[in-house]
C-alpha cells in the first residue's frame, strides 16, 4: 500500500505530465494558426489576379498584378515606394546605362536547366558550401515592377549568372535593397567570375554583406586562399546600396564603387605583393544570396526556420569595354 506521501509524488508527477501535453498541444495549435493566417494571405493576394482574369485585362495588367500578390505572400515591400534608404549615404541618382534589373532574359529552359546562351542563367543545382544544399531556380523572383527578389530560405538559395558578359574589361553594377541580415546569410548582390576551372586558376572580385558584420570585398585567384581587401562594418540590413566593379586586365586594376565612391583599388601590384595571381581570364557578373554555416565569418550559422531573408534587385548597370 502506497504512503500519503507516495501518493502524492505520484500525483504530482501525472499533473506534470498533463502540463507538459498541453503545452505541447497549444504550441501545435499555434502553429496550425499561422498556417492558417498564411492561407489567408495567399488567397487575398490571388483574388485580384482571379478577378482580373475574369474581367479580361491585359497580359500587362495581369503580370504587374502577380507581382503584387508575390510580394504580399512573402512579406516583400513594394522597391518602387519602400521609404527605407541609408541614413548615412544614400545610393548616387542612375546615370547613363543604368535600367531596371527586370525584365531580363532569364534563359530557363522547360527542364529547369540555364541555357548559357541567353543574357542570363539561374543557377538550380546542389553546391557544397551551402548550408541549405542547393541553389533554386524558384527562389528568383521577378516582381513585375522592374525589381528581381533573391530568396534564401530553408529551402535553398538564389544565384543569377550573366553568363554572356564574358570580357577582360569593363564596369558592373546593381542597384539592391539589402533585406533584413542576420548571422547564416551572405548577400553578395555583384561579384565577377572567371568561370570554374578543375585546379584553378579562378579568379573573384567580390562584394559580400556578411550577416550584420558589414560589406566585404574580396579578392580571389582559386589557387591560394583567398583575400579580404576591406571590410566595411555595420548593418546594412533593409538599406539602398549601389554597388560597382570597374575592372582592367591588361591596366592591372580593379575599382571598387559603393553609392558612388571609390572604397578601394585593387592592382595587379597588390596580386603580386600578396604571392597571388593576377586576373589572366575574362569574367562575368553574378548576383546571388545564399546560406552559410560560418558563425565566425558571419556572426551565426544559418537557421533554416527563421524568416526567409529577401534582397531585392532594382538597377542594373552592364559596360564592356
Amino acid at each position: 500500500m502506497s504512503t500519503p506521501q507516495e501518493i502524492i509524488t505520484q500525483l504530482t508527477n501525472e499533473l506534470t505530465a498533463y502540463q507538459d501535453s498541453f503545452t505541447e498541444i497549444t504550441a501545435l495549435e499555434a502553429q496550425i494558426q499561422g498556417y492558417r493566417d498564411q492561407i489567408v494571405v495567399a488567397e487575398a493576394a490571388i483574388a485580384p489576379i482571379r478577378a482580373a482574369l475574369m474581367n479580361g485585362a491585359s497580359v500587362e495588367a495581369l503580370y504587374a498584378q502577380l507581382g503584387v500578390a508575390i510580394r504580399a505572400m512573402y512579406g516583400i515591400a513594394d522597391p518602387g515606394t519602400d521609404p527605407v534608404t541609408d541614413p548615412v549615404t544614400d545610393p548616387v541618382p542612375s546615370t547613363g546605362g543604368w535600367i531596371p534589373f527586370s525584365p531580363f532574359d532569364n534563359g530557363v529552359e522547360l527542364d529547369g536547366s540555364p541555357n548559357w546562351a541567353r543574357e542570363f542563367a539561374i543557377s538550380n543545382w546542389s553546391e557544397g558550401k551551402l548550408a541549405n544544399g542547393t541553389w533554386k531556380q524558384d527562389h528568383v523572383v521577378d516582381l513585375a515592377n522592374g525589381t528581381v527578389a533573391l530568396r534564401v530560405d530553408g529551402a535553398g538559395s538564389a544565384q543569377i549568372q550573366k553568363g554572356n558578359s564574358k570580357a577582360n574589361s569593363g564596369r558592373h553594377g546593381v542597384l539592391v535593397n539589402i533585406g533584413q541580415l542576420r548571422g547564416g546569410i551572405v548577400a553578395a548582390p555583384l561579384w565577377m567570375y572567371s568561370g570554374y576551372t578543375s585546379g584553378g586558376p579562378n579568379f573573384e572580385l567580390d562584394f559580400e554583406f556578411i550577416g550584420q558584420r558589414g560589406l566585404q570585398i574580396n579578392y580571389h585567384d582559386g589557387i591560394r586562399p583567398g583575400k579580404e581587401l576591406k571590410l566595411i562594418a555595420g548593418d546594412f540590413s533593409n538599406k539602398d546600396v549601389r554597388l560597382e566593379i570597374d575592372w582592367d586586365t591588361a591596366a592591372g586594376r580593379a575599382d571598387f564603387f559603393v553609392d558612388g565612391v571609390n572604397v578601394h583599388t585593387w592592382t595587379k601590384a597588390d596580386a603580386d605583393a600578396a604571392g597571388m595571381l593576377w586576373i589572366n581570364k575574362p569574367m562575368f557578373p553574378l548576383y546571388d544570396a545564399w546560406a552559410v554555416n560560418n558563425a565566425g565569418w558571419t556572426g551565426g550559422n544559418f537557421d533554416s526556420a527563421a524568416p526567409a531573408f529577401v534582397a531585392v534587385l532594382k538597377e542594373r548597370l552592364s559596360q564592356i569595354n
